[in-house]
């Protein structure tokens, strides 16, 4: 409902998605890159949006990659699919990421775990195991940090401890990046396969 009710007053845009500046969404976007070599590989996104992360990898022009964006609003893949039909090796697909079965290089979620949740570290847990048994090589997801700046009140959006993120993490695998410098209060985490 938040997305749907952002589309309709503010379009297909960067704010339909909740962030606060395309320069933001950048940001995020430029750390993923710290995650690995994505020359050659199959990155799948989670919770892509219009695929403006698409449109970052393909500006940067890596080669032989193969890009899988999915999302659950079908306003967004639809028009992800107009912006990038001319694109072979893009798809954009209208479903969950828990129902995604095909083993990918990397797994990129940007975003898409920010609202809140009954029980978000729960929620957050269950997200990271699926996106590391999908991934040969890593898995990337960035956060809103209760460890930044400080907040104001917040209805909509959670914001994570890292330190009770990394002890996920650090329960999935021994491999694990924290990026806390980027942002104030955003954060990102790598989990690589071991």
């Amino acid at each position: 409902s938040f997305y749907g009710a952002n589309l309709e007053s503010v379009g297909p845009s960067f704010s339909a998605l909740g962030w606060y500046t395309p320069e933001t969404q950048r940001m995020r976007f430029q750390v993923f890159e710290l995650l690995g070599d994505l020359e050659h590989t199959h990155v799948l996104d989670a919770g892509c949006g219009l695929g403006d992360f698409f449109r970052f990898l393909n500006e940067k022009k890596y080669q032989g990659l193969r890009y899988d964006g999915l999302d659950v609003m079908p306003e967004f893949i639809k028009e992800a699919q107009l912006r990038f039909q001319d694109y072979a090796n893009a798809q954009f697909h209208c479903q969950p990421w828990t129902e995604w079965q095909q083993d990918v290089d990397w797994v990129l979620c940007s975003g898409a775990l920010n609202l809140k949740q009954a029980d978000p570290y729960g929620y957050v847990k269950a997200q990271l195991q699926q996106f590391l048994r999908l991934a040969r090589r890593g898995v990337a997801v960035n956060f809103l940090s209760r460890r930044g700046e400080p907040m104001g009140s917040d209805q909509l959006f959670y914001y994570y401890d890292p330190l009770k993120i990394c002890e996920i993490a650090f329960a999935l695998t021994p491999h694990v990046v924290l990026h806390h410098d980027y942002l104030p209060n955003d954060f990102t985490v790598f989990l690589y396969r071991a």
